[in-house]
Order: C-alpha cells, then sequence, then structure tokens
C-alpha cells in the first residue's frame, strides 16, 4: 500500500518500508527494553512527541484467575500513570 498521490503530508513509499525502517530506528535503543518505564520513554520519545509502548505481557500476566479483568485494568492503569 502506498501513499495516496499528491498528499504532502505522507511518504511516498510502500507503509512496510516506512514501518521497517522506524522500527530500525527504535530498536537502537536497547536500554528501552526490561521494563523499565522511564527509560522507554527517555529512549522513545521522537521529534513528534509521541510514543508506542507495547507492554502485554505485564497486562496479559496481570492474574492468572478469576480477577483477570480487574488485575489487567490495574496493571494498565500503573504503566499509564508511569509513561505520564
Amino acid at each position: 500500500m502506498n501513499a495516496p498521490p499528491g498528499n504532502g503530508d505522507l511518504p511516498r513509499e510502500p507503509v512496510y518500508q516506512r514501518i521497517a525502517r522506524l522500527v530500525q530506528r527504535w530498536n537502537a535503543h536497547p536500554e528501552s527494553q526490561g521494563g523499565d518505564a522511564s527509560a522507554v520513554v527517555d529512549a522513545a520519545v521522537i521529534e513528534d512527541g509521541l510514543i508506542l509502548v507495547n507492554s502485554s505481557r505485564s497486562i496479559l500476566y496481570a492474574h492468572d484467575g478469576p480477577n483477570f479483568a480487574e488485575a489487567a485494568a490495574e496493571a494498565a492503569a500503573e504503566l499509564q500513570a508511569a509513561l505520564g
């Protein structure tokens, strides 16, 4: 999939290539791996000021019993607070 012609705001390259380049740049910060929210924010903030943080494991494995939904919601809220 390519960006629509004539739209100066979008790159004129296949989306998969753009994503691959961004992932390479993001992976240049190995210190952001390992669960430290402040290290993730420090390493990942780019000129746009937006970051995407994958924390599925901490939420998915928050609890393995009947209280999973509450524990997952709490883990997600704690991470959101830690990321600011």
